[in-house]
């Protein structure tokens, strides 16, 4: 999954644990939020409480993500807590939730936070069963855009 499709931040995730609508899985937990445009990187309060003032990125598509089509594209964090195993197990389970997510992002609506938590199953999962997990659980949580059939 490339990084700019990857939600990252601390305050991301726990925007989205504390607000999204979770979806199970044995294999895999989906949490789903629409993306609060007000969550932006450069939009952070300093330690006074002030608010940061708004930096305009000089380029379009650049660090800051300028262009509209950034703001609106779906962001995915992937998590794995110490129930999934080890730390290589932990990453493993990582690395396959990204896989198996990875064709099916252009199918997903736009504009939406998710979070993916590994569940202990997952490790022995074979890549066909996690893509399966994950398309099950997004078609649960209607977010997969229908395809233009023309």
């Amino acid at each position: 999954m490339q990084r700019k499709f990857r939600l990252t931040r601390s305050e991301d995730f726990k925007r989205v644990r504390r607000s999204g609508k979770s979806y199970a899985h044995p294999l895999v937990v989906l949490i789903v939020q629409t993306h609060d445009p007000r969550s932006n990187p450069v939009d952070q309060r300093s330690n006074t409480g002030e608010a940061a003032p708004y930096i305009e990125d000089p380029a379009p598509g650049g660090a800051l993500g300028g262009s509209p089509a950034d703001q609106q594209r779906v962001k995915i964090g992937v998590a794995a807590g110490r129930t999934v195993g080890t730390a290589v197990y932990r990453n493993r389970a990582k690395r396959l939730l990204r896989e198996a997510m990875r064709p099916l992002i252009p199918k997903i609506a736009s504009g939406l936070d998710l979070i993916l938590i590994a569940r202990p199953g997952l490790v022995s999962a074979t890549l066909e069963e996690t893509r399966q997990a994950l398309l099950n659980l997004l078609q649960r949580a209607q977010i997969l855009t229908p395809l233009n059939e023309s």
